[in-house]
């Protein structure tokens, strides 16, 4: 797989996650030619539209705009959160603002290097409505949100039932203290939401997550869109840069 049919599975594997997030929690999407929409807003986690195919030249570019610019009409669309899987469009004058730009990073298919997992840390494959919302208060407070104010409100039980979405957590004395998203599609696999209680950092915990998310498909190639603090950590796992992607709203 050349890196542009890379990105473009990395694109709808970023919208597989999306779509079967939003549709757990009850909401509506599509997925058209060039772009997945959840028509109304969902979470603040998710975009309402994403970018699944790279429009190459002009006429393409246009057509995307055209699309996206329909779906931007919509009046229920009060919230728009967009991502430009490949940073080529400028949607200034469809009244959006480029919050941040940022990288695609990508792993070759083939066993995660080999690192011992933190003595204290036990991983597990999320299964049921507990582990799930524990997962949702930990994961929200490694990021530095705020506490769902009830559970499910993120992340919806019925994720559970898609086989190709895993949800894993990671416990020290039986408090979950890290959680890691993987989603299967395309011959990809796609990484979310690798996170660590502050309290736990620096111990090894979002490698090992991360290891565990590469198992779960090993000869498949991998990819995340990872903040610039970790690009130390997924260099070090084998991931190297891909493209860009850009984030509008």
């Amino acid at each position: 797989m050349n890196d542009d049919a890379l990105l473009e599975a990395a694109a709808d594997n970023l919208a597989g996650w999306h779509r079967s997030s939003i549709e757990a929690l009850g909401f509506a999407t599509a997925t058209a030619p060039w772009w997945w929409t959840s028509p109304t807003p969902g979470p603040w986690i998710y975009f309402t539209a994403i970018l699944r195919a790279k429009p190459n030249g002009r006429p393409a570019i246009d057509a995307a705009l055209n699309t996206l610019s329909a779906h931007l009409d919509d009046p229920a669309g009060s919230y728009e959160a967009v991502c430009d899987s490949f940073g080529v469009l400028d949607l200034e004058p469809l009244g959006l603002t480029r919050r941040m730009s940022g990288l695609w990073y990508a792993r070759p298919a083939g066993p995660a290097p080999h690192e011992e997992d933190p003595e204290e840390l036990v991983i597990a494959v999320v299964r049921g409505a507990d582990d799930l919302a524990a997962f949702e208060v930990a994961t929200c407070a490694a990021f530095g949100a705020p506490r769902p104010l009830t559970p499910f409100e993120i992340h919806g039980q019925a994720i559970l039932e898609d086989p190709a979405m895993h949800v894993l957590i990671g416990r020290v004395d039986d408090e979950v203290v890290s959680g890691a998203m993987a989603y299967v599609s395309n011959g990809v696999l796609g990484i979310y939401g690798v996170g660590t209680l502050p309290a736990f950092r620096g111990r090894g915990h979002a490698s090992a997550l991360t290891r565990a998310c590469l198992a779960i498909e090993p000869m498949m190639p991998s990819t995340l869109q990872p903040s610039i603090e970790a690009t130390a950590l997924y260099r070090r796992l084998g991931f190297i840069e891909v493209g860009r992607f850009a984030h509008w709203g």
